[in-house]
């Protein structure tokens, strides 16, 4: 199980914009993902809820842990 910090206010502000605003999928997605792992979805059920691998799921997460909102941009 991957543990994930808490957001604070200001990340939830920034995620909730690029979750209702971005034109781009997978920008939305990370954003979802983060929100709902702050609601302390499992990675299963975020996985099921936006029809994503497991893994795929982790990694953004993992990728917050290390790198913070830098990486719900998509870099490739």
């Amino acid at each position: 199980m991957i543990q994930m910090r808490q957001l604070t206010k200001q990340e939830k502000q920034i995620l909730k914009g690029y979750y209702k605003s971005s034109a781009c999928i997978l920008l939305r997605d990370r954003a979802h993902v983060l929100l709902l792992a702050d609601q302390g979805r499992s990675v299963k059920d975020i996985a099921l809820i936006l029809m994503r691998k497991d893994d795929s799921i982790r990694q953004w997460l993992n990728d917050f842990n290390q790198k913070g909102l830098s990486t719900p941009m998509p870099l490739n």
